[in-house]
């Protein structure tokens, strides 16, 4: 269980947001938020949660920033159930929107709003 914050963030407008890899053979359960945000002007982080059974998250996911960052779930062995939102949107005044992947062997539920939408040119 991921029960605390792991906050991979730029600390400026410039600034990239980080990478975080989580990964176990058995299940994941997500309660505390990860984050790998850019500033306005960065490309936001990648975020992958990898288990080998099922995959639940209750806290927000984001890796967003000036342009969207990636987020990839991954239940290689059950079921995916997302309860808060995952974000890979862009914030800038400029940028495109980012990925999320979701795999799972079983089912899929989704309780949160996924949030992509880049910004107009």
């Amino acid at each position: 269980m991921l029960a605390g914050s792991i906050n991979s963030n730029a600390n400026s407008t410039q600034g990239d947001g980080g990478v975080v890899n989580v990964s176990a053979d058995g299940n994941v359960s997500v309660t505390g938020p990860i984050t790998a945000m850019a500033g306005l002007q960065g490309f936001g982080g990648e975020i992958t949660v990898r288990a080998g059974g099922t995959l639940t998250t209750s806290a927000i996911v984001r890796a967003d920033g000036g342009d969207g960052g990636d987020v990839e779930l991954d239940a290689l062995g059950g079921d995916i159930t997302t309860g808060a939102d995952v974000n890979a949107s862009a914030g800038g005044t400029f940028g495109d929107g980012g990925t999320v992947t979701v795999i799972a062997s079983g089912n899929v539920t989704v309780n949160g709003n996924y949030v992509l939408p880049g910004r107009e040119a």
